[in-house]
């Protein structure tokens, strides 16, 4: 009598060669995203003639509104903070206790190919006990510099937040990517 054949070895076999490929291959694709990872977000203009960068307690460094950084083939720049920003329209005010902040800011592909920017999951507005906001919309406040940006094209646009009405130390993280992005971090209170 012929030994019996045992199918679950090669199903244990076949299962086990595909979580090793899989694996694998998520390695390569973020491995690719995070190409620039070991390099770091650096000035390229300044608002000032002294140096407005400087690190925060986590070594991450910090620049000024003006700055014109430049990150994983981005170019980013504040041009400026209204704060507090109201609105025109009698329906668009902020919460009781709160204010609205508007950060109006410029984004340039420096690469050669065009990318998608966005701010919306890479967009946070921080205060001085690490509280984290995310974008709000307020009528009256232009359109995000989000889309497809072509090679060497800048889009401007304005992003607004709500924040708590005592906050005094705000800074802008904004991310290069939803995925292995680079994090470049402003001081809006400058």
């Amino acid at each position: 009598m012929p030994p019996k054949k045992n199918p679950w070895k090669w199903l244990v076999l076949g299962c086990g060669g595909l979580v090793i490929l899989a694996f694998g291959g998520c390695a390569v694709v973020f491995g690719a995203l995070s190409s620039d990872e070991d390099k770091k977000p650096e000035k390229v203009t300044s608002s000032s003639s002294r140096d407005s960068r400087r690190e925060t307690p986590g070594g991450q460094k910090t620049f000024k509104t003006g700055d014109t950084v430049a990150a994983d083939g981005w170019e980013l720049k504040v041009n400026k903070v209204i704060d507090p920003f109201v609105s025109d329209n009698q329906f668009s005010t902020p919460s009781a206790g709160k204010r609205f902040v508007v950060v109006d800011m410029s984004v340039k592909n420096t690469r050669d190919k065009a990318r998608t920017a966005s701010t919306l999951f890479t967009t946070e507005l921080r205060d001085e006990d690490d509280r984290a906001y995310g974008e709000t919309i307020v009528v009256g406040v232009d359109r995000a510099p989000s889309g497809e940006v072509a090679p060497g094209e800048r889009r401007t646009g304005q992003l607004a937040f709500e924040v708590p009405a005592e906050s005094k130390k705000l800074r802008l993280d904004y991310s290069t990517g939803i995925i292995g992005g680079q994090r470049i971090v402003i001081d809006l209170t400058n």
